[in-house]
Formats: C-alpha cells, sequence, structure tokens
C-alpha cells in the first residue's frame, strides 16, 4: 500500500515539474534576442526620424533597383553602402536581456516618443519593422557600450551590448551620396581652367605641355589626376542655388578627350561670406553641391600647376 501512494506521489509530482517545464519554457520562447527580422532584398522604403535632424522625418525609397533620399520635397541619390550598413546593423541587433516591461519606463531609456530615433522598414506598401532606439550607455572602466531599443510590439525595453544605438541615429546627409568625380584616367587629353588662375594643359604629340609651350612631366599630370579619379565631398551646401549665385562663379575645370563620352565639368562658386567660402559641383553629379574651405574639395580640385 505505501509503494503504492509513493508511486501516485511521484507520479504527480512528475507531472507538476513536466508542467512547470512546458510552462517556463514557453514563457522563456517569447523572448527573442533578434529585434528586427526583415528580407533585406524585398525592402523598399525605410522611414527614419532622428535626433540629428531634429526629429524631423526623412525617408529612403529604392526605385529601380537604386536608393534615394527623400526629404520633403527635395530627392537626392543615396549612398547605396550606407543604406546597406544600415539594414545590417538593423538585422545584426541582439538583446541581452529586457531592462524594462512598462511603457511608463520609456523615458528612463530615452525611448519616450520624442526621444527616441525611429526606423520603420516596408516592403511596398507593407510595414514589416519598427524600432525605436534610445540612450546610449559607456562604461569607460569596463570598454563596453550599451543601447536601449524597443519595438511597435510591445511595451519592452531591450538591452543591446555594442554601438548600435549610436550608429542607428544618423541623420540624412549621412545617407546622401557623397561622390563628387569618378572616372577614368586614360582617356583624358585636356585639363582647362577657367576664372582666375585660368589655364590649360593638353596632351599633345610631344607630350603634355601647359598653355601650348611649357612642357609638363606626364608623371605630375598623372599624379594631379589620380587625385581627382574618386573624389568625394565631406559637407553639403543646403539650399545652394546655383541661378541666384551666377554672379559668383569663380572658376570651371575641364576634364575632356577624344574617347571620353562627354566632357567633366566642375563649377566653383566663391563667397567669402560662407562659413566655408567655396560651392562646388561637377556635372557628373549635378544634383550634389558641395560646400569646402581653401584647403578641402577646392584644393584638390583647383590645385595650382606648380604643386602638381
Amino acid at each position: 500500500m505505501n509503494n503504492k501512494i509513493l508511486l501516485i506521489v511521484l507520479v504527480i509530482l512528475l507531472g507538476v515539474y513536466g508542467a512547470y517545464e512546458w510552462m517556463g519554457g514557453d514563457a522563456r520562447s517569447t523572448f527573442d534576442p533578434q529585434l528586427v527580422k526583415v528580407d533585406t532584398a524585398r525592402v523598399t522604403q525605410i522611414e527614419i526620424a532622428a535626433k540629428a535632424d531634429s526629429m524631423q522625418p526623412f525617408t529612403l525609397e529604392k526605385a529601380a533597383g537604386q536608393w534615394y533620399v527623400v526629404k520633403g520635397e527635395k530627392r537626392y541619390p543615396a549612398d547605396a553602402a550606407a543604406v546597406g550598413e544600415l539594414l545590417g546593423n538593423l538585422l545584426s541587433l541582439r538583446a541581452t536581456h529586457i531592462a524594462a516591461k512598462s511603457a511608463s519606463e520609456w523615458p528612463n531609456f530615452e525611448l519616450g516618443k520624442a526621444q527616441a530615433n525611429r526606423i520603420a522598414i516596408f516592403e511596398g506598401k507593407k510595414k514589416t519593422a519598427e524600432i525605436f532606439a534610445g540612450k546610449f550607455d559607456v562604461d569607460p572602466q569596463a570598454q563596453r557600450f550599451k543601447s536601449y531599443f524597443r519595438t511597435a510590439n510591445g511595451d519592452e525595453v531591450y538591452a543591446v551590448e555594442g554601438m548600435a544605438g549610436m550608429m542607428l541615429g544618423n541623420g540624412y546627409q549621412h545617407y546622401r551620396d557623397k561622390r563628387a568625380l569618378e572616372f577614368e584616367i586614360q582617356p583624358v587629353e585636356r585639363i582647362q581652367v577657367d576664372g582666375e588662375g585660368a589655364y590649360t594643359v593638353e596632351k599633345t604629340t610631344n607630350g603634355w605641355l601647359l598653355d601650348q609651350q611649357v612642357p609638363i612631366d606626364s608623371s605630375r599630370v598623372q599624379n594631379f589626376l589620380m587625385n581627382l579619379r574618386r573624389l568625394s565631398g565631406d559637407a553639403f551646401a543646403e539650399d545652394f542655388d546655383p541661378q541666384a549665385n551666377q554672379g559668383k562663379l569663380y572658376k570651371t575645370l575641364t576634364l575632356s578627350g577624344k574617347s571620353m563620352p562627354e566632357p567633366i565639368v566642375v563649377k566653383c562658386w566663391r563667397d567669402t561670406s560662407w562659413v566655408k567660402p567655396y560651392v562646388i559641383q561637377t556635372s557628373q553629379f549635378p544634383m550634389s553641391f558641395f560646400a569646402s574651405d581653401s584647403l578641402r574639395l577646392y584644393k584638390r580640385i583647383f590645385k595650382p600647376v606648380q604643386e602638381w
């Protein structure tokens, strides 16, 4: 009789333990460390509101295989690599634990509606993911970084090790295509600068000549063109109007050659009252106007022949 009682008790205990494990396992399965799950090949639009832009929203849109940055009524070519990096960072988000479970605690992690960077991902018209990036913590002694996130699907605050929170807070200029020049140097046979300090360097049967008279070592010409062939700007001249500033056109550089599809023209406007006194635009990327001081983009493009 005692053995039967013990057996019944054992069965009951095993049943209770099994139920506990089943319920515990189910509860644990609700915590998914991967915060964003999308098929990047199907993403057509990404909406972003970032603190870097004072929460003014902008959109990354894919059309005919190309990415564009859309802000208000303006549409700019995007840097596809920067968009790819954004999607890669989103897919790599892995939470280590849940830091809070109530919406009332969002402000403590800078995840309130007016505090957090917001990123929403679409496949066509369907929103497939939405995430909010909040506070970014640094532990200098342990050299550890931690970011806090929430999704649109719940109140939980997720802690993520690493610098993802900082990297997902970029404004719209970060995603713009910053290329200024991109060409092959072999077809270039003529380099012409008009405006202040005008000159022409041309390839002839007798080698390269400055203003049709002074010989120039081909290695110097090669060096100058090599420094231009893959050139990017680092600051955009916002809302620059070339028509309104046509009287401030300062210099132009034209690269041409018989086998080039068309000449490459670089225009430079100058106004010493601007924070960066030069604005540069190229015919290869006509939608981009770059601001420059006298040392960066301007210096590389309009370097005097004596310094080649």
